[in-house]
């Protein structure tokens, strides 16, 4: 199909992805537009104190998502890229009512949303992309960043809990850790094995210029069957201003997160460490640490792994440990069935009147929450399938 000096073509890969091609009449390049995405739903069963649930779920082993994404190559090695992703409802959201559901528009500013260059330099891009923490964190972790079983349970938590008298910064560490808005990255190249990164957002605000401004690297060395990586990331709120968290103006929390893992036959082993620090008047401290085991046969995949969140005050949000144990079965590479388990051990005021720290359901209609020093548990079994 033409239109104008563009010719369309809509064409279907080996896979399910379907691949929209734009060729420039009497030029040389070609862009390919490419459609991709997740459904993952499945039923959740959690408790937490006295409270429980049942029923269904999402994003049980990979995040409901669709987008768009697309190359063009400029000649002499240099490619322009985009990429375009928004979050997605399996089952329906709630509108407060049995049965009830409500569309959901998608949003391209979601998730990621870039515009970038590549090419011997490494990848340059601009705009909303993964942090270089998380990155590391989902590089060396096997229980995976969602479902019942995520290491963001323990390890992404914010920072300081709700103490009278003093400020919080529970939000800060949490909207700053998987994704930067307005951020400028820089990927390397493969250097014998040594990747790298480098990342600045400008944290954009009304009346408060870098309000959120966060910079972060990332080191990682893989010669082959085993691999460490290091990252660290600065974030600053500047208070109401910000939107974030109520906090005195100039805090900022500071983060190194290291981790390791080694490839023996079809055994997987990681480990990985991270430290929080923040520079408010009541300075908040925490360290967290796991070690997690994956096993492949074929078809089938076990894993487990347990986290340990420490805090250097008993009132902040943390102060817990959680266990996870689950089953991946693949019908194929794009679709999985998945059982997990896991459970979540509180102490002191660890999940005092909040969300942190219990067991997530991936559905607004399931949230609860629990109470100081009580155990939290659930498991999840559904099947993810990925075009």
């Amino acid at each position: 199909m033409k239109s104008g000096n563009h010719a369309w073509r809509l064409t279907r890969t080996s896979g399910t992805a379907l691949v929209l091609g734009v060729t420039m009449q009497g030029a040389f390049a070609q862009s390919n537009v490419t459609m991709f995405g997740a459904v993952d739903t499945g039923i959740v069963s959690a408790r937490a104190g006295g409270n429980k649930l049942t029923g269904m779920s999402e994003n049980g082993l990979t995040s409901n998502r669709f987008g768009v994404q697309g190359v063009e190559d400029l000649g002499g090695g240099l490619k322009a890229n985009f990429y375009l992703e928004s979050a997605i409802g399996a089952n329906g959201l709630a509108s407060g009512t049995q049965n009830g559901a409500q569309g959901v528009a998608l949003d391209f500013s979601s998730r990621l949303a870039y515009l970038g260059l590549t090419g011997s330099f490494g990848s340059t891009t601009f705009g909303r992309v993964y942090t270089p923490a998380y990155l590391t964190l989902s590089a060396y972790n096997v229980g995976g960043t969602v479902g019942v079983g995520s290491i963001q349970n323990i390890v992404n938590t914010g920072l300081r809990g709700v103490v009278a008298g003093a400020p919080t910064t529970v939000a800060l560490g949490l909207t700053s850790f998987l994704r930067a808005s307005n951020a400028i990255t820089w990927n390397s190249p493969n250097w014998s094995g040594f990747t790298a990164s480098a990342q600045m957002n400008f944290g954009e605000r009304t009346n408060a210029s870098g309000a959120e401004r966060e910079a972060g690297f990332s080191l990682r060395y893989a010669p082959g069957p085993w691999s460490v990586g290091i990252s660290y990331g600065d974030q600053k709120d500047n208070g109401a201003a910000a939107g974030v968290g109520a906090v005195a103006g100039g805090v900022r929390i500071k983060r190194w997160l290291a981790g390791a893992h080694v490839d023996i036959s079809a055994f997987r082993l990681v480990a990985g460490y991270q430290r929080l620090a923040d520079n408010a008047a009541l300075r908040s401290r925490a360290r967290d640490w796991w070690l997690g085991l994956r096993y492949v046969a074929g078809a089938h995949t076990l894993r487990t792994e347990y986290s340990r969140r420490t805090t250097n005050r008993a009132s902040d949000v943390g102060d817990a440990s959680q266990w996870m144990a689950g089953y991946i079965y693949a019908f194929s590479k794009r679709t999985d069935a998945y059982l997990t388990y896991s459970r979540i051990g509180n102490k002191g005021n660890a999940a005092t009147g909040s969300a942190y720290n219990v067991i997530p359901t991936g559905n607004v209609t399931l949230a609860y929450s629990g109470a100081g020093g009580q155990r939290s548990s659930g498991w999840q079994v559904g099947l993810a399938h990925r075009f």
